[in-house]
C-alpha cells in the first residue's frame, strides 16, 4: 500500500526511501507495491521481486477498505503493509 509515496514530507519521504532498500534487501520475496495514481508506476522496475500495480478509487477509505484487499486477494498477498497507518477491516 503506497498511498503515501507521493507525500512530500515525513512519511512520503520515509516510504520512498524505505521500499527501494527493502526490494533490494529481501530479493527473494515478492512485492506487490499499490499505488494510488500512475504516477510512481515503473519507479521500481528495474526490481524483479516488484510487481507494481495501480488502483485508482473515487476515496481513501475506498482504496484503503476495498480495492487493497480485492488486489491483495489476486496476487495473493500474504502481509499487508501500509506506512499510512490504516489498514483493511478485513485483513486480519
Amino acid at each position: 500500500m503506497l498511498r503515501s509515496i507521493d507525500e512530500d514530507q515525513g512519511i512520503g519521504i520515509y516510504t520512498r526511501n524505505l521500499v527501494p532498500r527493502l526490494l533490494a534487501r529481501d530479493p527473494n520475496t515478492e512485492y506487490v507495491l499499490i499505488y494510488r495514481t500512475p504516477r510512481f508506476l515503473g519507479k521500481f522496475a528495474s526490481f524483479p521481486n516488484a510487481t507494481e500495480v495501480v488502483l485508482q478509487t473515487p476515496t481513501k477509505p475506498l482504496w484503503d477498505q476495498v480495492g487493497v484487499p480485492l488486489v491483495a486477494r489476486r496476487h495473493d498477498v500474504d502481509l499487508i503493509f501500509n506506512t499510512k497507518f490504516t489498514v483493511p477491516f478485513g485483513s486480519g
